[in-house]
Parts: C-alpha cells; sequence; structure tokens
C-alpha cells in the first residue's frame, strides 16, 4: 500500500501540463487542520467535463503534499471500463491502487478494514458527460457515503474549476443516437442520448489558475440509524446524498461567482 509521497510526484511532474497555479478555498490552513483532524476522509469530488479529473487529482495530491498529507494512503475508485483500456488501465491501477474494479461492499470492507486514510469518490461519475462543469450532475449512486458511514469517517466535499477548456460540447440528434446503440459496446450505448455532451477536447489547452474549494460534511446517518431492509437504506441514502450534491453545487457556485448559493451543513 502506497502513501501519496510515493507517487504522487508524478503528477507534480505532469502538472504544468493542466494549470499554472492552484487556488485552494477557503485557505491552506483549513485544509491542514482537517488532514491532522481526520484520520480517515471520504473526499467526494465534483467530476467536471473532458480531461477535468486529470486536473483534479493532480491538485488533490498537490494539496496533501503540501498539507501535511504526504504519508497519506490513499483508495479511490474509477469508471470499471477504464480497467479495459490499455495503458489508460495500468494509469488507473497507479494512482487508484486498485488491480480491478471493486463493487460498494467490497470498497467498504477495504476502508474501513484496512490502513487507508482517504477514500476518493467522483459521484457524478458518468453523468459528467452531460455538463460543461458549471452545474453538479445527478450522482450515479449514494453508497460512497456508506463508506463514510461505515468508517465513521466525515464527507469532505470538493468542487472545482478551471478545467472546461478540456472538453468539446458535441450535439446528438436522435438519429445519431440510434446509431450509436447499435454499434457501440453495452457502457456506451446507456449513455447515448440526444442533447449536448462533452467530451475530452480536441483543442486542449491548460488554464492559468485552477480553483478548489473545500467543506467538512458530517453525515446525519449513523451505523444505528441506517434502515436494515435495502430499499429504505436506498432512500435514506439518496436523501442525504442528494444533500451533498446541493451542498456541492453551492461550493462550485461560490467560486464561479454564481450568485445563488446552495445551503450548507456541518
Amino acid at each position: 500500500m502506497r502513501t501519496v509521497d510515493n507517487y504522487a510526484r508524478l503528477g507534480q511532474v505532469i502538472k504544468p501540463l493542466f494549470y499554472d497555479r492552484l487556488t485552494i478555498l477557503p485557505n491552506e490552513k483549513s485544509i491542514r487542520t482537517i488532514l491532522e483532524k481526520h484520520p480517515k476522509l471520504v473526499w467526494t469530488v465534483s467530476h467536471g467535463p473532458g480531461f477535468a479529473p486529470a486536473f483534479i487529482n493532480t491538485a488533490l495530491q498537490e494539496v496533501l503534499l503540501k498539507n501535511g498529507g504526504a504519508e497519506r494512503r490513499q483508495l479511490m475508485i474509477a469508471w470499471k471500463h477504464f480497467y479495459k483500456i490499455p495503458l489508460l488501465k495500468q494509469l488507473i491501477q497507479h494512482f487508484s491502487q486498485l488491480e480491478q474494479p471493486l463493487h460498494g461492499d467490497e470498497i467498504i470492507q477495504k476502508f474501513s478494514s484496512q490502513n487507508y486514510n482517504d477514500f476518493i469518490v467522483y459521484p457524478e461519475g458518468e453523468n459528467s458527460i452531460y455538463g460543461d462543469g458549471t452545474k453538479i450532475e445527478e450522482f450515479v449512486s449514494p453508497r460512497f457515503l456508506e463508506v463514510a458511514i461505515a468508517a465513521e469517517a466525515p464527507v469532505l466535499i470538493a468542487a472545482h474549476y478551471g478545467s472546461q477548456k478540456s472538453a468539446s460540447k458535441i450535439t446528438l440528434s436522435e438519429k445519431q443516437v440510434r446509431w450509436i446503440k447499435k454499434l457501440s459496446p453495452k457502457a456506451i450505448q446507456k449513455l447515448a442520448k440526444p442533447g449536448d455532451v462533452y467530451l475530452p477536447g480536441f483543442q486542449y489547452s491548460k488554464t492559468p489558475e485552477f480553483k478548489v474549494i473545500f467543506k467538512l460534511y458530517k453525515p446525519k446517518l449513523t451505523l444505528t440509524s441506517l434502515p436494515a431492509e435495502p430499499a429504505d437504506r436506498q432512500r435514506a441514502l439518496a436523501k442525504e446524498a442528494e444533500k451533498i450534491r446541493k451542498i456541492m453545487q453551492g461550493l462550485l457556485n461560490e467560486i464561479t461567482g454564481v450568485n445563488e448559493l446552495a445551503g450548507t451543513d456541518t
């Protein structure tokens, strides 16, 4: 199990490809305090369009390296189909510290029982292709909350801005969607629908300033209050996950200058 310091140096070497300057909000001192106080954190991070995950993953490593987190151990999940793509598979394995994608119960058990400090998740997942990075899309699953609850760890909500130019907008017609569903793998078929999608850009450019904003959130659900019946449990998790999504949207509004802040809870 590698520490951040063991593998994040690669990200710092390629950092100039993504941004010139990283701005951390509210400030670096607050992040340092959070890292010192909480040995386990569930980092719930906005996804963003195009190559945004490369930007934010590099930025998170910089945040940790500069604020006392170099010895922390991370567990990260990525879209399971990335593990099927040569070269990308090796890159995902390197940063996630997982040879193969795990399912929900496996992740909960692994993070709770082993010596990991940070679980990093991008809950919008593949839904991120439907947005330009100014709106937090619907979460694919609320089960990241179960990870936090089982480990008795707070959720560190993070939103970022600055990678929007790494995506290209493509408008799909109903006819194009029909062809995609006929010819593409199942993983792509289910994402195809008429309208705008945002894919990794053909004219990639780095950003002068990449902004990341954080807020600590303590889940209201606990091991004792979480319903035992699966359907009730899913509804309870989804309700609180939606609350987190709205907080994330408020954070994103704050750094993009949109004067429409969502309610926040600590």
